[in-house]
């Protein structure tokens, strides 16, 4: 009798995008959590999601993200600037600070600037909010999103993505067969943790 535990090989739809034999799909949807570790250069991943970026670049593969991602530059850029001025402990209480504001405009003009860029390397589509926004609230009440992790998750599935590329665990509650995900290393673990696994 042959034993049906453990696990398959891509157990749970989560695979690792710093794997260097991962077979990329040839479509994939793109997190900011991804695309802001890939762009800045201070992230903890950086390194890692900057070479699977251009992996994706190389590769010709197609990327779809929603018109929410060039929105969170914004507040991205704010918690990176109250980061540099106040700490950690400055978030979110001192993002009116005048120096903070000058520099997170600065910052989010830089990033939708190496944003715009980077899409010139590579083929993309945009999806729009209002595409996937009345799923959002079902999606969140679903799998405990918030709400712009909702709307990236919706937005993989409405395009038929092979996979989300993020650096969130969070999305590991979305179920396998829905949503499947590269992450980075430091995550394949939790995201097979919170869709059953080990």
């Amino acid at each position: 009798m042959t034993s049906t535990r453990g696990r398959p090989a891509l157990v749970r739809e989560v695979r690792s995008f710093e794997d260097p034999a991962l077979l990329i799909p040839s479509e994939v949807a793109l997190d900011t959590s991804f695309v802001i570790q890939a762009l800045v250069s201070t992230e903890d991943h950086h390194a890692a999601a900057r070479a699977f970026m251009l992996r994706l670049v190389n590769e010709e593969v197609v990327v779809y993200y929603n018109r929410l991602l060039e929105i969170e530059f914004a507040e991205v850029a704010f918690k990176i600037a109250v980061v540099e001025q106040h700490g950690k402990a400055g978030w979110p209480r001192k993002r009116n600070d005048g120096r903070v504001r000058r520099r997170a405009g600065r910052l989010a003009k830089s990033l939708r600037n190496e944003w715009d860029a980077l899409l010139t390397t590579l083929p993309h589509a945009c999806v729009e909010l209002h595409e996937v926004a009345d799923d959002v609230p079902r999606h969140m009440a679903a799998y405990g999103l918030a709400s712009y992790d909702a709307a990236h998750s919706l937005t993989a599935q409405y395009v038929g993505a092979g996979a989300l590329v993020t650096t969130d665990a969070g999305f590991g509650r979305v179920p396998a067969a829905d949503l499947p995900l590269l992450v980075d290393a430091t995550r394949i673990r939790s995201c097979r943790r919170l869709r059953g696994g080990r």
